[in-house]
Formats: structure tokens, sequence, C-alpha cells
């Protein structure tokens, strides 16, 4: 049975395709090589931006963002494409690839970055090699460099610079062995990302297909978001005793609170970074950037929790001893 794909314009995707029975379909330099001018190509037919890529001996890795929503006919292109080449060349029958390709919808920016990270250290988990940036057949030296054959702009503005780029992928090395993504299964696909966005993802899969009653719920529903966000900053402002509207980004307390903000709309709301930009406290922010600062203020609150369970044993402990 085929697996269900969340696939629409717009959508951010990790592909991954495996040769069948695990040969070594990539193993030869011609075959990486015809593998990635059909990657580049079917990029330019089919309006896909090709943001990473790593290609292994048995399989390969892309990240896409589809610009058009024709995935599928650009995947088709190069599998089929290869597939009769590989052929042509090696002889035989029968399939080259395992099954269908396999996507995830990537969610949002910080996990994007995760899987980008996850595909360019393939071949250091594969134990191939120690050092990424040696490897030849992955995007990992494209970026802040010259070459314009990918859409290489999501990481580097995700990023300050070429340094900050090496020290994150310095960073992923040493986690290299339990380097791991969750992966969430709905009825539709996989993607990667926070549980609480599922509905808002699989609404707007499924939007051009909805009839005028289906319209009505779901106009609704996203009324029922809104009166949550409102509720959700009634509530944050009320604790902070500060309205968002007096908040100074230019203090450190302003920030501190808008990053405390922006975690919440996330995680409680379920709100995109699209969204977010919307809200008046956000409007200045570079979108590239909401990622990084939601990851900071994320880690920060994770910190405190640890450190609260870590205390209270302790006081009760101390308690006995009394």
């Amino acid at each position: 049975m085929r697996s269900a794909r969340i696939s629409f314009k717009g959508a951010y995707q990790h592909i991954t395709s495996r040769a069948y029975n695990g040969i070594d379909i990539f193993k030869e330099t011609k075959y990486k090589n015809y593998l990635l001018s059909l990657v580049l190509r079917g990029a330019e037919l089919y309006r896909i931006d090709v943001i990473g890529y790593c290609i292994m001996d048995n399989h390969c890795h892309l990240i896409i963002k589809e610009q058009s929503g024709r995935m599928g006919e650009f995947m088709r292109f190069v599998n089929g494409n290869f597939g009769a080449f590989y052929r042509k060349m090696e002889g035989g029958k029968g399939y080259v690839f395992q099954d269908r390709y396999h996507s995830k919808l990537i969610q949002d920016d910080p996990n994007m970055i995760m899987v980008v990270m996850y595909v360019l250290l393939n071949p250091v988990k594969a134990n191939i090699l120690k050092n990424p940036f040696k490897y030849k057949w992955s995007s990992i030296n494209i970026y802040y460099s010259n070459d314009k054959s990918i859409s290489s702009r999501f990481v580097e503005n995700y990023f300050t610079n070429k340094n900050q780029f090496r020290k994150r992928i310095q960073s992923s090395l040493k986690e290299i062995s339990d380097f791991e993504f969750p992966v969430i299964t709905t009825p539709l696909g996989d993607f990667i990302g926070n549980p609480a966005n599922i509905r808002s993802i699989i609404n707007r899969y499924n939007r051009r297909k909805l009839n005028d009653q289906d319209k009505k719920s779901m106009m609704r529903k996203r009324k029922e978001e809104y009166e949550n966000v409102k509720n959700i900053i009634h509530k944050f402002e009320k604790q902070n005793k500060v309205k968002m509207n007096k908040i100074n980004v230019h203090t450190h307390k302003g920030k501190r609170l808008r990053g405390q903000l922006l975690v919440l709309l996330k995680e409680k709301v379920g709100l995109t970074y699209k969204e977010i930009t919307k809200i008046e406290l956000f409007k200045n922010i570079k979108f590239s950037s909401l990622g990084s600062i939601y990851q900071h203020y994320r880690n920060k609150k994770c910190t405190k929790k640890i450190q609260k369970s870590k205390l209270r044993p302790r006081k009760k402990t101390l308690e006995k001893k009394r």
C-alpha cells in the first residue's frame, strides 16, 4: 500500500530515494554525476528550489521547497530517467529504486536546519569519513560560495556568516551517534515538527477540496484560533504586568518578553512564523531570525524546568532530615 504525502505549493520537504535491495547504484562517479544533473535540470523544469542534497552509494537525500507544487512530477523525472540510464549501462531488468521515494514535510526553520544538518552529516554517520567538508557529493561546500546551482539562500540567511555555519556543523558532529529527528505520522503523510500544528497543516493541504459547508466550518476554526491568540496575549500581559504595545524591544527586558511570547504563540496556539510576523510586536523581525529566537527562548524555558525538577527532591530530603 502506498503511503500518503502532505504536499502543497510552498511546502518544504525532505526526500529520500533508496536503491532496490540496498544495491550501490550510485557508487561510481558517473552515476552520482548523472543523478545530480537530473536533480538540477528537474528543479529548473518543475520550479523546485533545491536547498540541500547528499548522494550516498545506495540512497540519496534532497531538501526542497515546492515553488510550483509539482514535487511528484519532479521526482518522476529524476528517478525515472536515472533508472532508464542505469539499466542501459548495467543491463538487467526490474526495479532500480526501492518502492517510491519517501517525503516528509518540514514544518519550520529550526526543523529545517536540523534536517539540513542530518543530511550533510550523513557521510560521517555512515563512517565514510570524519570531515563532512571533504565529501564531494553533498551541498555542504556550496553554501557561502559563488556556486549558484542550488537555492543556498535559506541556509545562508539562517546563519550570520560562514563561520557560524561551520560552528553549527561542528556542534552537530558531537551528537552524530544519536542524530535523528522526530517524524510524526498522520493519515495524510509524515512530517517533521510540532504535533500541535498537525491540524493547521492538514487544513492547508485540504483547503482546495473543501465544499462551502467545510469552508464555513474552517472559518469558525480560524476564528477560534484568533480568539485563542487574543486570550494568550491577554494572559501574558496580565502575568507580566505589561501591555504588548508598550514593550520596548530595544531593551534586554523587552527582547526577553518578546521571545517568551513567541514561544507561547508557537507552542500553545501552533501559529506559523508567517502568521506571527503579522502581529505588531514581531513585524520588524526578519523572517529568517524568528527560528533562532524561538529556539533560544524555548531552550531557556526547558532549562528552567530541569533546574526546578532537580531542586524539588533535594528540598524534601532536607525537610525529612530536620
